[in-house]
């Protein structure tokens, strides 16, 4: 208002505009302006410096700007079509100049070509307001993949690889992280994330990412679905997963800037560089990053390394002990073999007998295999990757089928070690046994029988039959059975035992007769 009221002095007295604008330090127009509005109120200079201040801003900021009817018309007019001009905008093949053509035949006294990008520009700018945000230390780390690629050469076929590069960044601190990854896939994606968290030695809060497959299956504005993978990686972590809204780049602004800085602060570095592995890659992307987050941030006093390490590495959490290793999953139905398959390695894997029929959920890692059935864990095997293979548990087993695994694994040594715990006659029956047989697995049977003879009657009752038959030619466990049921191990002299003889007499014959 003081340099208004300047004006209306130098208009009083009468004073050119040339000087006017000379004096005051402005252009010629402004000038011819104020005296336009002067002129249009009726009023003169003189007589509008005698208002307040607040009656002669109310003056010259409304009814002095006020335009003519016809103006005021116009600008209503088109103020009424920016919200159908901003949808139509939108769409595709639409441009200024074809609404701007469509405008005129609707309303042929409208505004020209240049006033009518102006209104529209001034729209844009308005409705293009940044918020600032504030981030606390720890609380988020964003993250995105670069739209430009890096590559490498294949040593063996001479083929360039085409490769991604993962961006991360802490908004509080602009510490930023960067990696080569072979593709946008699911499993590179969360290898990517585990190796940011890694290199930022803690875990943040929040992990943010735009709605790429690898991360979110369902986008959503408020409650976005995301990939069983990434349930996963967050439940592990314990870490909160977030998405963008769809097409809002500025929800994730800060890592959409370190994309920007990633250009030209790792791309254009090694722009003439040629590399022959994705590790001899991501080597040359360690320097460049280790270069950047030492630098002094333009207008501070400090680096983005040193502030992330004196004000955010101690507001996260620590990491897991254990390094993350990438879950899977999938179904399979239990077959009649009571196993169940791994699709991708087409190997099967064993749960109990009595699951036959059902399906069950398959978490699998690089190292190990978890079968649930709902929520209950019913199997844990160590993956096996060969082919077409079977991982069996004996305990998963009916009871016939255990015993035949164990005939089909029987040796003659186990039946020799059950005789070993029983005494030397056992020994000597069961080796006189097995020289009966030509095919081991034959004597499974006995071997069977005589553990159940072994557990029915003692081992010292056994010990005691086998020693009735040691000398026979032929023994089986019938015999020995047979003994034992009707106690003749118990009886002395028994069936078998040599008749004693007293003494010579004239009965008895010897040998001379037999020759």
């Amino acid at each position: 208002m003081h340099q208004i009221r300047q004006i209306l002095e130098h208009l009083s007295r009468g004073t050119g505009l040339n000087k006017t604008a000379r004096l005051m330090g402005v252009s010629r127009n402004t000038i011819r302006d104020y005296r336009a509005k002067c002129d249009y109120t009726g009023l003169a200079p003189c007589d509008l410096l005698k208002l307040s201040d607040a009656e002669l801003s109310a003056l010259i900021r409304n009814k002095l700007a006020a335009k003519s009817n016809e103006d005021n018309k116009r600008l209503g007019d088109i103020g009424r079509r920016f919200e159908y001009f901003e949808e139509e905008l939108s769409k595709t093949g639409v441009n200024k100049k074809l609404l701007w053509q469509e405008y005129l035949k609707d309303y042929p006294d409208g505004y020209r070509y240049t006033r009518f990008c102006h209104f529209l520009s001034q729209r844009e700018k308005k409705n293009g307001a940044v918020m600032r945000l504030v981030h606390l230390p720890g609380e988020e780390m964003q993250v995105d993949f670069a739209g430009d690629k890096l590559s490498y050469i294949d040593t063996e076929t001479g083929e360039v690889i085409v490769c991604e590069a993962l961006v991360s960044v802490m908004p509080f601190s602009h510490y930023m992280h960067a990696t080569a990854l072979p593709s946008q896939k699911q499993d590179d994606f969360i290898s990517g994330l585990v190796k940011a968290l890694n290199y930022m030695k803690g875990v943040p809060r929040i992990v943010k990412c735009d709605n790429l497959k690898s991360a979110v299956i369902k986008p959503d504005r408020y409650t976005p679905e995301f990939t069983e993978a990434m349930e996963y990686f967050a439940q592990y972590y314990g870490i909160t997963a977030m998405a963008t809204r769809v097409a809002k780049p500025r929800d994730k602004a800060s890592v959409e800037k370190a994309v920007d800085i990633c250009y030209m602060r790792i791309y254009a570095p090694l722009r003439n560089q040629t590399f022959y592995s994705l590790n001899e890659l991501n080597d040359a992307i360690a320097k460049q990053l280790e270069i950047h987050n030492n630098l002094l941030m333009q207008g501070k006093q400090y680096s983005r390394r040193q502030r992330f390490t004196e004000q955010e590495m101690d507001a996260m959490k620590p990491l897991p002990a254990q390094p993350y290793c990438i879950k899977r999953s999938t179904w399979s139905k239990v077959g009649k073999n009571y196993h169940v398959i791994v699709g991708e390695d087409r190997h099967s894997y064993s749960v109990s007998y009595t699951l036959i029929g059902r399906k069950m959920k398959l978490v699998y890692t690089s190292d190990y295999v978890e079968v649930y059935d709902g929520s209950d864990r019913v199997a844990v095997h160590k993956r096996s990757y060969r082919k077409y293979g079977y991982t069996t548990v004996k305990e998963h087993m009916p009871q016939n089928h255990q015993r035949a695994v164990q005939c089909g694994g029987y040796t003659s040594q186990d039946f020799v070690d059950e005789a070993k715990t029983i005494g030397a006659n056992a020994i000597v029956v069961v080796e006189k046994m097995l020289k009966k047989v030509i095919y081991v697995q034959h004597t499974y049977g006995m071997w069977q029988a005589f553990k159940r003879l072994n557990k029915t009657y003692g081992k010292q009752r056994l010990e005691t039959a086998c020693g009735k038959v040691a000398d026979l030619e032929s023994v089986t466990c019938r015999v020995i059975e047979n003994i034992l049921k009707n106690g003749l191990d118990k009886q002395t002299p028994t069936l078998f035992d040599k008749p004693s003889v007293g003494g010579m007499h004239k009965n008895v014959r010897g040998p001379s007769c037999y020759q």
